[in-house]
């Protein structure tokens, strides 16, 4: 998908790349960022995680929006609703793992 600054698409991170060299574009400048910086505190620690779970979510939604549409059809196929189930669910408990500590099943009852 071609921006107006010439750009393609990163559909990845949904953010412009400029395509000969592949790097993400500042969308304000038009141009490629030239510098990255790292943030070791430890907020900068939480929101990457909470940017993990956020992802996570967003990739069990997609799940569930294929898996609504596989559902819909007359005659589905029972291969594909167990597997798009089973993304779903292991992309939605991936968020309340004790790998992120991030979530926990009291996040539920908000």
């Amino acid at each position: 998908m071609a921006e107006s600054t010439g750009a393609a698409r990163d559909t990845a991170a949904g953010r412009p790349v400029d395509a000969a060299a592949g790097r993400p574009v500042d969308a304000a400048a038009g141009r490629p960022v030239d510098t990255v910086r790292r943030l070791n505190s430890s907020e900068a620690t939480e929101l990457a995680a909470l940017a993990g779970v956020f992802d996570d979510l967003q990739y069990a939604l997609r799940w569930c929006e294929h898996l609504v549409g596989a559902l819909a059809r007359p005659d589905p196929d029972a291969a594909l609703v167990e597997a798009l189930w089973t993304g779903a669910l292991v992309a939605y408990a991936r968020c309340f793992s004790g790998r992120t500590r991030v979530l926990a099943d009291a996040d539920l009852a908000e």
